[in-house]
């Protein structure tokens, strides 16, 4: 996580409102135990302005953590719409890229060679995300993953409150694009980054729209953490993290989270 200067960009007028499966390390058979329940505190009642979001997006071997691994991880923390830190982290998955992934990331077995396992990645990640409310586009994916590396080497899931701008999305553009990938919704919208499937492109294309849709929410008087919880429909909910049973990687085991997650929009 390396600190960066305000970028200068204007303003919003939210912000100024007021001044987890397996693991392809370990051996057949073995089992890490998952923790327990987490208690859901109460939502801070706090001015978004003064909330730090830390936007999410992974890289992956595939679609579901059941049987793909991570492969690259990307976060920006955001307070009151100035991006103060980032996270940038290609991670060894300890199985082979399939080609399909190499053609839609650029990631193949070289480009992660020498990299950091997710189990040495994931506390250094987790430390820099603590007391920040998780943002990603269909956010569930991404969790999903990062809750299954996590449980794998003994560490609880993620539980943070959670915005996820696929949901917004669909309440805030439903009539004016014809899908809600993040690709066409950055273009539609005439955002400062636009995604490439890559960690961090996607993280700061997110973040653009985010900010856009916290603009246009301040317009309906959402300028509040409570109240964008309840627009986004995503805030953190209790679970436990169920114990997995680790396999070889040509093996399929449970993935340790609640529900499967859908496809990357």
């Amino acid at each position: 996580m390396r600190p960066m200067d305000a970028t200068g960009r204007r303003q919003p007028a939210w912000a100024t409102a007021l001044p987890a499966r397996r693991s392809p390390a370990a051996s057949p058979g073995a089992s890490t135990p998952g923790p327990a329940r987490v208690p859901v505190p109460p939502i801070p009642d706090v001015d978004l302005s003064e909330v730090p979001f830390a936007v999410v997006d992974v890289e992956t071997t595939g679609g579901s953590p059941s049987c793909a691994f991570l492969t690259e991880i990307g976060a920006a923390v955001y307070v009151g719409g100035q991006r103060v830190a980032v996270f940038d982290q290609l991670v060894d998955p300890g199985v082979p890229i399939p080609p399909f992934i190499t053609e839609l990331t650029g990631i193949d077995d070289a480009t992660v060679a020498g990299a950091p396992t997710a189990s040495q990645v994931l506390p250094a990640l987790c430390q820099h995300l603590a007391g920040c409310v998780l943002v990603g586009h269909n956010l569930p994916f991404d969790v999903a993953f990062l809750d299954a590396a996590l449980v794998d080497g003994g560490h609880p899931p993620l539980d943070h409150h959670r915005v996820d701008t696929l949901v917004l999305a669909r309440r805030l553009l439903r009539d004016r694009v014809p899908n809600f990938k993040l690709g066409t919704l950055a273009a539609a919208l005439a955002l400062p980054n636009q995604p490439s499937h890559r960690a961090l492109a996607d993280v700061f294309a997110t973040a653009d729209l985010l900010h856009w849709q916290l603009e246009r929410l301040a317009q309906d008087g959402v300028l509040r953490l409570p109240q964008l919880l309840a627009a986004a429909g995503t805030s953190r909910q209790p679970r436990t993290a169920t114990p997995t049973t680790t396999a070889s990687p040509a093996t399929t085991a449970t993935p340790a989270t609640t529900a499967t997650p859908a496809p990357r929009a």
